[in-house]
């Protein structure tokens, strides 16, 4: 495999990476709104079956991505010099972790639980 072909292909995982992640936000901030506006007015069960489901879809975006990023270690090293800058590639990745686990742990609490953060009528400035 030629250097150009290579080249390629580690442009091609980084835009799978990228296309991993903004899937998974756009199915985070759907659950978060669709929790916001309908929390109370589903049923438990209804509300217990979003969350089980959005817990699957995120755990496969995760698992697609952890996939695409080893396979972009891989080719970086079958290119044998680094493309990306050590400490700005490992901080993106560690954080962008750090979201994709806690986030949908936020989300599937504002799911089950759509109470949880709503003002008291004390709290409200009218």
């Amino acid at each position: 495999m030629s250097e150009f072909e290579l080249w390629q292909l580690i442009e091609a995982n980084q835009g799978a990476v990228t296309d991993q992640f903004q899937f998974w936000m756009a199915t985070t901030f759907a659950v978060v709104i669709v929790s916001y506006t309908a929390g109370q007015r589903l049923a438990l069960w209804a509300r217990l079956i979003i969350a089980a489901l959005y817990a699957v879809a995120a755990t496969v975006f995760y698992l697609r991505y952890m996939m695409a990023y080893d396979m972009l270690g891989q080719l970086i090293k079958l290119l044998g010099e680094s493309v990306l800058e050590p400490r700005s590639g490992i901080l993106a990745s560690v954080l962008r972790r750090i979201v994709m686990v806690g986030s949908p742990l936020l989300a599937i609490v504002l799911i089950c639980v759509p109470k949880i953060f709503e003002r008291s009528g004390s709290d409200n400035d009218e």
